[in-house]
């Protein structure tokens, strides 16, 4: 029985591999290395986070993560834990930057 999580990490993971590809392949086309690069590296990220979930139920073994502001364990049988509440910094991400 496939779950609302499963279903949403699938979704999430072809978007990151369809984007990854339309991405590289805008760099190509464009010339626009910069912004694509920071793309590819967040798309890089999220989808080593996804397999490493994946990887962990294979395992068995427990995953943390965010949920609703608490750091939460999932344990392999589906079950939560919340850790503990996170504290909240805000970030100023500037609308450009320049990676050298």
């Amino acid at each position: 029985m496939e779950t609302a999580n499963q279903n949403r990490d699938e979704i999430i993971e072809g978007a990151i591999k369809g984007g990854a590809i339309g991405a590289a392949l805008g760099a190509i086309l464009t010339g626009k290395t910069q912004t694509t690069l920071v793309a590819s590296l967040v798309g890089a990220a999220i989808g080593a986070s996804i397999q490493a979930q994946k990887e962990a139920k294979e395992h068995n073994l427990s995953v943390l993560v965010e949920e609703n502001g608490y750091l939460v364990k999932i344990f392999p049988n589906g079950e939560k834990q919340k850790v503990r509440k996170l504290k909240r910094t805000e970030v100023k991400i500037p609308s450009t930057f320049t990676i050298d």
